[in-house]
């Protein structure tokens, strides 16, 4: 089973290194988006801790949600003043999330992270994900290409494996009054969080939610040959 996952993510290292490398060299490249009216997918909810005002570090649910339309997947959560946030990760976000997940644990196991090291938030790695945010049904729905980095931070002398959600700028081109700017929210993970999180990632069970179902068979069938 260990070997089949270092196998895993050696072939998601790969492909990831050669999808960035093209994405460096072709600078027209769609960025990464995802339509909202597509297809959804309710897949589940998992669980992360926030930092909260006048509370400290909160756990809080998110509900994981499939688009299979652009092969997206999206951390949906409540953020203060009622703000909810749609996080979308790609497929080339989602490689990366696993790899440094992976790696956190190998040094958590080694026992090399430090607490004393403050610059840690991007230690694993960032990739590019895609956010929405909206206040209030009645208000602008802001989106906004974002960089999700990963990394850890220690929060109560606890480590905790973490995605900081860096700040999105939203321009209207039609009323610059709802411009918007998203701020910079983190994510703490346990190990144990982040590994429900890696397997929604995976990408063998994201293929099969978009499998038809089987007929089933009727047990009390009787076999016979057509002839």
């Amino acid at each position: 089973m260990k070997k089949s996952i270092i196998i895993l993510i050696a072939v998601l290292a790969f492909i990831s290194c050669n999808s960035t490398s093209a994405r460096q060299s072709d600078p027209a490249r769609e960025r990464f988006t995802v339509d909202l009216n597509s297809a959804q997918i309710p897949i589940g909810e998992i669980e992360a801790q926030f930092l909260r005002s006048f509370v400290g570090l909160r756990r809080d649910t998110i509900n994981v949600i499939y688009f299979p339309q652009e092969d997206a997947v999206c951390l949906q959560y409540q953020g203060e003043l009622s703000t909810t946030y749609r996080q979308f990760w790609s497929w080339e976000g989602r490689s990366a999330f696993i790899r440094a997940l992976e790696q956190y644990k190998q040094d958590f196991d080694a026992r090399t992270i430090s607490s004393n090291n403050s610059r840690t938030r991007a230690v694993y790695g960032s990739t590019e994900g895609f956010l929405t945010w909206q206040s209030f049904s009645f208000s602008v729905r802001a989106s906004s290409n974002i960089d999700l980095e990963m990394g850890y931070q220690f929060r109560d002398r606890m480590p905790y494996f973490t995605v900081s959600q860096r700040e999105g700028n939203f321009i209207d081109v039609n009323a610059e009054s709802r411009n918007r700017t998203s701020p910079v929210i983190n994510m703490y993970f346990t190990r144990a969080q982040a590994d429900e999180l890696a397997a929604f990632f995976d990408p063998v069970f994201l293929r099969e939610l978009t499998m038809p179902e089987s007929v089933p068979r009727n047990i009390n069938e009787v076999d016979v040959d057509r002839y």
